[in-house]
């Protein structure tokens, strides 16, 4: 058994909404880069339903919820939109339900009635900028490289008191520039979140584009170098929580009395334009795919057979590759238990990424005696 304590229903939900694909970016390893044309936005009905058959689930079980605004590029879409889904929120999820929005933008788009609106967090609670700082892949239609227009909006959020944190996707073009792009964020103290490129609409692409395990290894166990010698440490993910588990490690002191049970520890969702919904692994895979939530209930959906059929792979992933790892109880075991396809077949090949980080990372922290 992977488990041995009773488990409780996660109550954190969070919902990764993609409220329309339609985006002024054409950033060539973008996995939704074949729909990016398209201008359609979640009908406002639709949004009610979707609040509405998440309601009764969330009363009962749930002590926050998380729905992150996603694209294609959301700040496109108009802002009364968004001021139409606050009523909806607090007409149908009312007071006695905690809940926030968060968007994740390109901020090449970012006028004063933007800056205004995020200011006095009229929707948005937290923003997320994906920046990649250097590389040549963010560029507009016309192939314009938008690099600058997103440094001067990033100031101008600072200027305005305006905190954000950031992604920057690790891929072939970033790869190189991994150490100036932590310098950048520590400069400006903003925490950013390395984001290998996992998916992808065509193998071709993913070949193009993505990296080796060795290359990813690489490339991570170099930012904790950088974190190690600065003097300000912003954290960068998702290295902060290996640090957590090495930490745990080096004090003997197990935190993670269960590994990863996606019955019971799942808490993130990804809702497409039309209603469908997928976990963070098999986004988009017909086979895995939840439901549909527009016209079904929380309930119903997490008791479909496409998730009952994501939860049985990845118990049983988890349990191949973390029952016996000499850091279980340390690690949780969610990196194998949420693993995209491209990262199972890594894992096949050359083993677990964050056992490997870790090798590296403990030798490293008992010897500054961090711990």
């Amino acid at each position: 058994m992977l488990n041995s304590s009773p488990k409780r229903i996660n109550p954190l939900l969070q919902f990764v909404v993609k409220v329309s694909k339609y985006c002024n970016l054409r950033c060539a390893y973008c996995y939704e880069y074949n729909e990016l044309a398209h201008k359609a936005v979640i009908a406002l009905p639709a949004m009610q339903q979707f609040f509405q058959n998440i309601r009764s689930y969330a009363e009962a079980h749930c002590s926050k919820i998380d729905f992150i605004w996603h694209g294609g590029e959301p700040l496109l879409v108009k802002l009364d939109y968004y001021r139409e889904l606050a009523a909806l929120q607090t007409q149908i999820l009312g007071k006695q339900l905690h809940f926030q929005n968060g968007v994740q933008s390109n901020l090449t788009v970012l006028t004063e009635r933007h800056l205004q609106f995020l200011k006095d967090k009229e929707f948005f609670q937290t923003i997320g900028v994906s920046f990649d700082v250097y590389g040549d892949q963010r560029i507009d239609i016309k192939g314009k490289l938008k690099t600058q227009a997103v440094l001067m909006h990033m100031q101008a959020l600072q200027a305005h008191g305006i905190r954000f944190g950031a992604i920057t996707v690790l891929a072939q073009n970033t790869y190189p520039h991994l150490q100036a792009i932590y310098q950048f964020y520590d400069s400006i103290g903003v925490s950013f979140r390395c984001l290998p490129i996992y998916r992808g609409i065509s193998e071709a692409q993913i070949d193009q584009h993505s990296l080796s395990q060795e290359e990813i290894l690489k490339s991570l166990l170099l930012l904790f170098t950088c974190w190690s010698q600065s003097p300000t440490a912003t954290p960068v993910e998702p290295l902060n929580r290996w640090i957590d588990y090495a930490l745990s490690y080096l004090a003997s002191k197990p935190v993670h009395t269960d590994l990863y049970d996606k019955r019971w520890d799942e808490q993130t969702f990804m809702v497409n334009t039309d209603g469908q919904v997928w976990g963070t692994s098999e986004t988009y895979d017909p086979v895995y795919c939840y439901g549909n939530i527009f016209s079904q209930s929380m309930e119903e959906i997490l008791a479909s057979a496409g998730r009952k059929r994501a939860i049985q792979a990845s118990r049983q992933r988890v349990e191949n590759f973390c029952t016996n790892c000499s850091y279980r109880g340390h690690c949780d075991g969610k990196f194998m238990g949420e693993a995209t396809p491209i990262q199972i077949e890594q894992t096949r090949q050359s083993g677990c990424l964050v056992r490997k980080a870790l090798d590296a990372i403990i030798p490293s922290l008992a010897q500054a005696q961090v711990a």
